[in-house]
């Protein structure tokens, strides 16, 4: 009887082992099968993602065809990768297949992130308000990474408004030149009160800045006049701009010659400037550019702060900490919602993958701001009134003209502009 009981026990824990091991092994077979059901749905979407990415990368042309290219081959070993997991051993096709879905995920953040990279910057170039009748120049497309270009930078003087004036006084006038084959840039910088010929008409003797309340293009070719150039470009801005660009760029930090103050900002709040460093957000910057009184050589050291700022905000700007795609949203959102341009659409796309090909590389800033007299005189725009003006310092002028031809056409800024000129990189 007893016999019996323990051979029964036995037996009734052979049956429940027998039971519990088919169980484990159903169960194990059904997370194979799901993991390979999973594995092999997402290997060919993700593929057809990441296409899609490199078709639109290609198609909008921000992306260096020289990454694409890298892109594509890594994509390649990855998708070798993953049919060799997917055509396993059975013995271990869990372990693979886990693996597999974790690279799938890895492909799908990937393609994500790209495209949402190139999505936003491709729709704000496109909300930038651009000039239609340059928007077809196709032919500098391709050379605008490859060859030197002059640009007008306009300071719309217009505290409160929202939108970019076709014509109105312009506080800043600056002539930016652009060597990109030898990342370098100069900016000259032009008193607004600088008495000069509008058009270059003798007969029309005026401020600079009164310049733009005849439009965009009086401007120009009044400055084209005084440098004997050509602009290729411009880029017109209001005071809302460098509240909105400075704040996108997470603030800057300047060197400031003078220990000063200024109530010029967006707000109307007065801030505090030390000689040295100061770092600025975007109503500070504004203060810190407008200001001219505070100092004796007036619209001229404003001018240099000008050029500062703009030096401070493009260094940050093209840094790698500004490759997230929040950052470059918030970037191009504060340029394309205060900026009129007569740069296209791919030719600025085409400067932007220019310059995440060649991030690795400094660029050097060397500034001008010419000089001039104090004086008062009749105006074109006002004929019955004396005003107050800036008459040429005409070596000063000479100077800025040689400067300008010397990073047009690559060479070295001649001897004697010393006093004029700043460099960094």
């Amino acid at each position: 009887m007893k016999h019996s009981k323990h051979t029964r026990s036995r037996s009734q824990s052979r049956n429940l082992n027998s039971y519990s091991n088919r169980d484990i092994s159903s169960k194990s077979s059904k997370t194979k099968k799901a993991l390979d059901i999973i594995s092999k749905i997402l290997f060919p979407i993700e593929m057809m993602l990441v296409i899609a990415l490199i078709i639109y990368a290609t198609l909008i042309e921000i992306f260096p065809l020289t990454y694409i290219f890298i892109f594509i081959v890594l994509l390649g070993i990855l998708a070798g990768v993953h049919i060799r997991l997917l055509s396993g051993k059975k013995r271990r096709i869990k372990r693979k297949r886990i693996i597999s879905i974790c690279m799938s995920a890895v492909m799908f953040v990937v393609s994500g992130f790209g495209m949402s990279y190139f999505g936003i910057i491709n729709n704000a170039i496109g909300d930038l308000t651009i000039d239609g009748a340059q928007q077809e120049n196709e032919a500098q497309v391709d050379d605008i990474s490859k060859h030197p270009f002059l640009v007008y930078l306009s300071g719309d003087d217009t505290l409160n408004a929202s939108e970019i004036n076709e014509s109105g006084r312009s506080d800043v006038n600056m002539v930016v030149a652009i060597n990109p084959q030898q990342k370098r840039v100069l900016m000259v910088s032009t008193p607004r009160d600088y008495y000069v010929p509008l058009y270059g008409d003798k007969n029309k003797m005026d401020k600079l800045t009164h310049a733009g309340s005849y439009g965009i293009e009086c401007s120009m070719e009044t400055l084209e006049k005084l440098y004997d150039i050509k602009f290729n470009y411009y880029a017109k801005l209001n005071f809302k701009s460098v509240v909105d660009i400075v704040d996108a760029v997470g603030g800057v930090t300047v060197n400031s010659e003078y220990n000063f103050s200024s109530g010029h900002s967006y707000t109307g709040k007065m801030y505090f400037f030390k000689k040295g460093e100061n770092f600025l957000d975007g109503d500070k910057a504004l203060a810190f550019a407008r200001e001219r009184k505070s100092f004796k050589n007036g619209d001229r050291q404003r001018g240099i702060h000008q050029q500062v700022l703009i030096k401070a905000v493009v260094e940050k700007a093209i840094s790698p900490s500004m490759l997230i795609p929040s950052n470059i949203e918030n970037m191009l959102k504060a340029i394309s919602n205060n900026t009129k341009t007569n740069f296209s659409e791919k030719e600025i796309k085409k400067l932007i993958s220019y310059q995440m090909s060649t991030m690795s590389e400094e660029w050097t800033f060397d500034s001008i701001s010419v000089d001039g007299k104090n004086g008062n005189n009749y105006t074109y725009s006002y004929p019955n009134q004396l005003l107050y003006v800036m008459i040429p310092d005409t070596d000063t002028v000479e100077k800025a003209k040689l400067a300008l031809d010397a990073v047009i056409n690559g060479e070295e800024i001649v001897d004697g502009t010393e006093s004029n000129v700043s460099s960094s990189k």
